[in-house]
């Protein structure tokens, strides 16, 4: 996974580099498509970077929805600030059963454990001008928290025990992309982690 977020962001700041800024003004200004003062409302689906790193039986994509507000940070720096919510869920096959489960045989496999999330909490973006109409390209980070629900077999595992925390902390960094179709409509090419890739479509009022 640290392997993966490096050529991530190797990535970004290759193709950043590639274009020949005014060093005096791109990252000091939003794009053509954003101005100070927007609204900017996106809902997504996409994959979680947990739900793959370990090969799971199956999973749910994840589901996000966020608002942001783009303004300037002393005057001088375009950001957007925001919340954010989304879910998604994963099942593994374990073969550390609860209590209630231990003379039950499961399945080849083990038994399945199937994680549901929840996360919620604040985002913040800084936004560069490339100079390409229609183009709003980003990176930010988000701190919320994570709500974890646990259950093997149907039965609810003990909260308590080493493979899950109830309620832990979500931090995640994120970059991306949006193109406005129109003037107000566009749709988002996003990446980082914890979220792998996100696909959104956004509404900017």
């Amino acid at each position: 996974m640290k392997k993966l977020i490096t050529t991530i962001l190797t990535t970004f700041l290759i193709i950043s580099s590639s274009f020949a800024f005014d060093t005096n003004t791109f990252w000091k200004q939003y794009s053509s498509a954003v101005t100070p003062g927007a609204n900017i409302a996106s809902v997504g689906i996409g994959i979680n970077g947990y739900t793959v790193s370990n090969k799971p039986a199956s999973m749910i994509p994840e589901i996000s929805l966020s608002y942001e507000k783009a303004m300037y940070f002393a005057d001088m720096l375009p950001i957007s600030v925001g919340g954010y919510a989304n879910m998604y869920g994963v099942t593994y096959y374990t073969q550390n059963p609860p209590a209630t489960l231990a003379g039950d045989e499961g399945t080849e496999k083990g038994w399945p454990a199937k994680y549901m999330y929840f996360n919620f909490g604040a985002l913040a973006k800084y936004h560069l001008d490339l100079g390409i109409d229609n183009l709003d390209v980003y990176a930010g980070g988000k701190v919320g928290l994570n709500i974890t629900s646990f259950r093997i077999s149907g039965e609810k595992y003990d909260p308590a025990n080493k493979y899950t925390r109830p309620i832990a902390v979500d931090l995640g960094f994120i970059l991306g992309g949006t193109y406005y179709f129109t003037s107000n409509m566009g749709a988002t090419l996003e990446t980082g982690f914890p979220g792998f890739l996100n696909v959104q479509f956004n509404y900017k009022f």
